[in-house]
């Protein structure tokens, strides 16, 4: 699809492009980089490919004025040529106002991996295929997609199915915290490693407090809550931290400069 809008375009496929993804904030060569400045960096250009189902929704949109507009499309298509029996479809965002979807996939100009991780091109063709997909438009400024994504949510989203009790969850997750995550020597829970090749168990990495850009929200939320639903004491957690002292250790660590603090 395309715009004629160009000047107020702003370019998304979820976690791969999002506009020029900050370039005026970082330098050339740090994730895929849409734009048309010429750069050193192969790794910046005017038109980007992905496979689909590198997106979370798979679908390309171009967030205008007034309005959104997204196509999205089926991540695969039934292929009997291909010796898997299927291929991957695509999504491309190209200046300076189109988006689009694809029957096979391109991985252009470069194959993005991860951060600053790339390899060549790569392609999926066959000779035979056929796909479905959406075209969407609403009203409104960028916010606008919330609804757009929303809508692929509901139809793509596959509940799984509980084969134990809630309280049997919470409970495996505070164990798990309190048994295994806990570090004694770091005084908090910690982001485990594993060796196969040096040794064959979880060892301690790194305190979970250093991660500032989450807070301790997204880690301390879940704890809290199994112990909220299972009435623990903080006996049970001996030396270990409950999840509501866990949250006041992280927020006494995090710097007003860090951009997380309480408002």
């Amino acid at each position: 699809m395309q715009s004629e809008e160009t000047d107020s375009a702003f370019h998304l496929i979820p976690a791969n492009i999002h506009g020029d993804n900050n370039l005026e904030f970082s330098e050339p060569g740090h994730f895929p980089v849409l734009t048309g400045q010429e750069h050193e960096s192969e790794f910046s250009a005017p038109l980007w490919e992905f496979r689909a189902d590198r997106a979370p929704y798979p679908l390309s949109a171009l967030c205008l004025k007034d309005r959104v507009l997204a196509i999205s499309v089926d991540p695969y298509s039934s292929s009997e040529g291909d010796p898997s029996g299927y291929i991957a479809n695509g999504l491309y965002a190209e200046l300076p106002g189109t988006c689009g979807i694809s029957l096979g996939y391109g991985n252009t100009p470069v194959q993005f991996i991860n951060k600053e991780e790339f390899g060549p091109a790569s392609q999926h063709r066959s000779t035979q295929a056929a796909c479905k997909g959406r075209i969407y438009q609403e009203k409104g400024d960028r916010r606008a997609l919330h609804k757009i994504l929303r809508s692929e949510y509901e139809l793509r989203k596959d509940r799984p199915t509980a084969n134990e009790s809630v309280e049997t969850a919470a409970k495996a997750l505070c164990d798990a915290f309190v048994q295994t995550n806990f570090s004694e020597e770091l005084g908090n829970y910690s982001n485990m490693t594993l060796n196969l090749e040096g040794h064959r168990y979880l060892r301690p990495w790194r305190p979970l407090i250093e991660i500032g850009w989450t807070r301790g929200g997204p880690l301390a939320y879940p704890l809290i809550k199994a112990e909220q639903l299972l009435g623990l004491k903080d006996s049970y957690f001996d030396k270990a931290n409950p999840g509501s002292r866990f949250s006041t250790r992280f927020r006494s660590t995090v710097e007003r400069k860090a951009g997380s603090f309480t408002t």
